[in-house]
């Protein structure tokens, strides 16, 4: 009877981590960590499809000096930093800041701002809203040639260290 029991919590053990695990790789996309790795754009062909997005970050430096994925309410400017390995000459790249604010989940957009004629292979999205960044989840999406690529997500909250 000992045995039996033993066997279905092991049984119970596996299929619950085996869940977890299903959860974690399907959910992993809405982390809070920047997803780097763009993936292609839906249909191919057009100069985007030769856009590699090869790192995707959030930093309190232009440079990317210091990523972050959480800062304080009243940070003054935060970077969206996007890096590609290969630039298509006269590709546009647009970052859409929206903020949801945690209470009413609803998102707004908040900011965005247009690049083009890009000759090197970072672009640095500085934002800098009037009193700070508000408290909320700010998701940033980017478009290259008008076609939705990659997000990423910064959280905004009191550290409570």
């Amino acid at each position: 009877m000992k045995i039996k029991i033993k066997k279905i919590i092991f049984a119970g053990v596996i299929g619950l981590g085996a869940i977890m695990l299903v959860a974690f790789l399907f959910v992993g996309a809405a982390s809070a960590q920047p997803k780097t790795g763009g993936r292609p754009p839906v249909g191919g062909g057009g100069k985007s499809a030769s856009v590699f997005i090869s790192k995707f970050v959030y930093a309190t430096d232009a440079e990317g000096n210091t990523v972050k994925v959480a800062v304080d309410p009243g940070t003054k400017v935060i970077y969206s930093i996007l890096t590609i390995a290969d630039p298509a000459p006269g590709s546009t790249f647009k970052f859409v800041w929206t903020l949801s604010d945690g209470a009413t989940h609803q998102q707004a957009e908040v900011f965005s701002q247009e690049f083009s004629n890009q000759s090197g292979k970072t672009i640095a999205c500085k934002y800098a809203p009037p009193g700070g960044l508000k408290k909320g989840t700010y998701i940033v999406q980017i478009f290259i040639d008008g076609r939705g690529r990659n997000r990423a997500r910064l959280i905004v909250m009191k550290n409570e260290t």
